[in-house]
């Protein structure tokens, strides 16, 4: 789903005008990158759960030898 098209059902769902829509949407990907900028965590009940996880760097070798590993 693209944007256009969330603010497009939001909007029918909701009433709103799509300007309107759009701009809470926008404001809610605000609060979210924020939260999560600050190493929080943001919990949507039965939708799920975003956070930020720090993952090691990895090597073009550990990268290759998984390709490699798959393609066998």
């Amino acid at each position: 789903m693209t944007f256009t098209e969330l603010v497009n059902e939001g909007s029918a769902r909701t009433g709103l005008t799509k300007k309107d829509t759009a701009a809470a949407i926008k404001a809610v990907q605000s609060v979210v990158r924020d939260a999560l900028a600050k190493g929080g965590r943001v919990k949507f009940p039965n939708f799920g759960v975003f956070y930020r996880a720090d993952l090691a760097v990895r090597s073009v070798v550990q990268v290759l030898r998984r390709v490699c590993a798959a393609e066998a």
